[in-house]
């Protein structure tokens, strides 16, 4: 049985509901995504991409489950989102980057923290 509300912007009730509302957040970060990459201003991209994109998703990391986060796939989704931004910021393709920019991006502010170090408020 699916039941459940959004309270301050997070999920709350059963695992079936929550896990629904988590796919459809999906798809809403691929339209954002997507609008980022449209912008003009690499500097502006990466602004959105820190300030925004990024935050939007360690607000759901602390206030999900972890356990439905990985059950989700959401944030498999999300970090190739992120480096698909990231890349149209540098002027290549996701597949250009390595393992290097990569790394080097989580220290320039586009970490998300592992799901088993994160607390979450539900």
């Amino acid at each position: 049985m699916q039941y459940g509300g959004v309270v301050l912007g997070s999920f709350v009730g059963s695992d079936e509901y929550c896990l629904s509302k988590l796919g459809a957040m999906a798809e809403e970060f691929q339209d954002v995504a997507e609008k980022i990459q449209t912008v003009h201003s690499e500097h502006v991209k990466f602004l959105l991409l820190k300030l925004c994109f990024c935050q939007k998703f360690v607000y759901f990391q602390r206030t999900t489950p972890p356990s439905l986060i990985s059950r989700s796939g959401i944030e498999t989704i999300f970090t190739d989102l992120k480096f698909d931004v990231l890349a149209s910021i540098l002027g290549c393709g996701s597949e250009e980057l390595d393992e290097r920019v990569q790394t080097l991006a989580q220290f320039f502010g586009l970490r998300t923290e592992a799901l088993d170090s994160q607390t979450y408020a539900t």
